[in-house]
């Protein structure tokens, strides 16, 4: 967990000023490029973006924490893996208790 955590600072400190330090404070083009997905990602997430009509902020809510799960894996790039391990922890967040 500390290891993610210093992953963020360093990130945040070669952006320059104004960097969000944590993951999820992230946004604009700063997350853009600290989340960069491969391939596979990014069709992983628009799909799942598409199937379960995330808005624009679902989508980055999501994004910053596939980018908190890459960290905590040691990963540089937010890779598959890590896109699906979010979709995964966002549906269970949304779902509804059954009555």
């Amino acid at each position: 967990m500390a290891k993610a955590r210093r992953f963020q600072v360093e990130r945040a400190a070669k952006a320059g000023p104004g960097a969000a330090t944590l993951n999820a404070r992230a946004e604009g083009r700063f997350l853009e490029e600290a989340a960069a997905m491969d391939q596979t990602g990014h069709t992983l997430l628009t799909r799942a973006a598409e199937a379960a009509g995330l808005t624009a902020r679902g989508w980055t809510r999501t994004l910053r924490l596939a980018r908190a799960t890459a960290d905590l894996d040691g990963s540089d790039q937010v890779r598959r893996v890590h896109v699906a391990e979010a979709v995964v922890y966002r549906r269970v967040g949304t779902l509804e208790p059954t009555a």
